[in-house]
């Protein structure tokens, strides 16, 4: 039996040879390097991000300085106010003492023209109120200091004030200088980060954008009848350490000599596999025709077979017979010798029936039970039964419990056993099945006569 496997990948390539020839770049179109449609390039996400960075790094700094200017107004303000005590508040004093209301003014409206101050406001101890500055100023009130005006040496008690005034920030003066500080920040530090980002856009697209864009297009392009092609390499490698780019790139090529020294010895690997899968099947095939007692072959092997027998006989004209040899009373001794025993009877009778046969030219089949059949191509019926009556003989002089050829050891009687033999030759016309039926008839025949004899039908 021999079984043949299909080359499916030479059958594709047959079959798909009409359309090759008919559109030859088919091929090319199914495995062209195609953008799809939420492609976002790698180096665009990157300097968007690092744009973001930036800006937000640009806004802390921005907001340190503001809160830094705060801070420093603020010291700035403490110290106008200790100066304006130290000078002005002498004077406001010896002028609320002497009850100079326009000298008073006067000083207010002084103090009220620096520039971090925003707004002053005077309460005399007899009632009159002084102001000058920006009121707005007071509403918006975000540093405010007020100082009591003691009397000086000599002119009165100290523990009760001439007066009390309220020195408010100015906001204004405030917001010019974080706006300057800004725009300076803004100017400096945005320049200094679009250099750096446009510097980083070019090295990224240089560097990272158009190595992968050319290592995508390789990889989508890349096909089975174009598999040893090398991956781009538009980097010098030589002046400078290898990155993933180059290891990814290398990874390609690696690949794809494994995948050639695979391809080189897949015929290899299939005609091995074939032939194992081969014997494989071979061997299923032979266990399935095979008696698993005896090693003759079974029911099926004797279906497959003795037809085509009968059909060489019937082309060439030659004549065929076949024995049906029957163990006597088979179900007695089964029962007598156990399975066993049983077992090791039928490939003794096996053997004998092997012996007489001729080698390459005769068969042996083991039927159901203790039944066998012998199919003699070549053999008339003269020759056949005296085959079949040495068969008999020699069946005849197997012993359970010892044996002249080579008995049947461990049984605990030594009854003889015996056969009966069916003959029958081919006739003209005759299909398989009544052949072996009227041999299987001549042992039922020689079994009801006494058994251990032949019989011809």
């Amino acid at each position: 039996m021999s079984v043949h496997f299909l080359d499916q990948h030479t059958s594709r390539q047959a079959g798909s040879a009409p359309s090759d020839v008919a559109d030859p770049s088919a091929t090319e179109r199914h495995w062209a390097w195609q953008v799809p449609r939420d492609f976002r390039p790698l180096a665009g996400s990157l300097i968007r991000r690092i744009v973001l960075l930036a800006v937000l790094c640009m806004a802390l700094v921005l907001a340190g300085q503001t809160w830094y200017l705060l801070r420093q107004h603020e010291e700035r303000f403490a110290t106008q106010v200790d100066g304006i005590v130290r000078t002005s508040v002498p004077q406001l004093a010896t002028a609320l003492w002497d009850i100079e209301l326009e000298s008073v003014q006067r000083q207010v409206q002084a103090i009220s023209t620096l520039p971090e101050v925003g707004h002053v406001r005077l309460r005399s101890a007899t009632g009159p109120v002084f102001m000058a500055g920006d009121p707005a100023a007071r509403e918006a009130a975000t540093v405010v200091r007020r100082v009591d005006i003691l009397p000086l040496p000599g002119q009165g008690s100290a523990s009760l004030p001439l007066g009390q005034l309220e020195i408010v920030g100015n906001p204004r003066y405030v917001m010019r200088e974080v706006r300057a500080t800004a725009w300076q920040v803004l100017l400096g530090y945005g320049v200094y980060t679009a250099l750096v980002c446009l510097l980083v856009t070019w090295l990224l697209r240089r560097r990272l954008q158009r190595p992968l864009e050319a290592m995508a297009r390789f990889a989508a392009e890349l096909t089975p009848d174009h598999l040893m092609t090398p991956p781009p390499r538009q980097r010098a490698t030589l002046r400078r350490g290898r990155d993933e780019i180059d290891l990814l790139a290398d990874g390609f090529v690696k690949l794809q000599t494994g995948l050639r020294e695979h391809i080189d010895g897949l015929d290899e690997k299939v005609a091995q596999r074939t032939d194992e899968l081969q014997r494989l099947v071979d061997e299923v095939y032979r266990l399935s025709r095979t008696d698993a007692v005896t090693g003759c072959w079974n029911r099926r092997a004797v279906e497959e077979r003795l037809p085509q027998e009968v059909e060489r006989v019937q082309r060439y004209g030659r004549p065929l017979s076949v024995l049906v040899a029957s163990i006597d009373h088979f179900r007695e001794r089964r029962q007598e010798l156990g399975p066993a025993l049983t077992d090791d009877l039928l490939r003794e009778v096996a053997r004998i029936g092997r012996a007489v046969l001729r080698n390459d030219v005769d068969w042996l089949a083991r039927e159901d039970g203790g039944q066998f059949l012998i199919v003699l191509p070549e053999t008339d019926l003269s020759a056949a039964m005296r085959l079949a009556e040495r068969l008999r003989l020699e069946v005849a002089a197997i012993e359970m419990g010892r044996g002249q050829s080579g008995g049947i050891a461990g049984a605990e009687s030594s009854t003889r056993l015996s056969a009966s033999v069916g003959v029958a030759q081919y006739r003209s016309g005759e299909p398989a099945h009544q052949l072996l039926g009227r041999a299987a008839e001549g042992a039922r025949h020689a079994q009801a006569a006494g058994g251990d004899r032949l019989a011809s039908v």
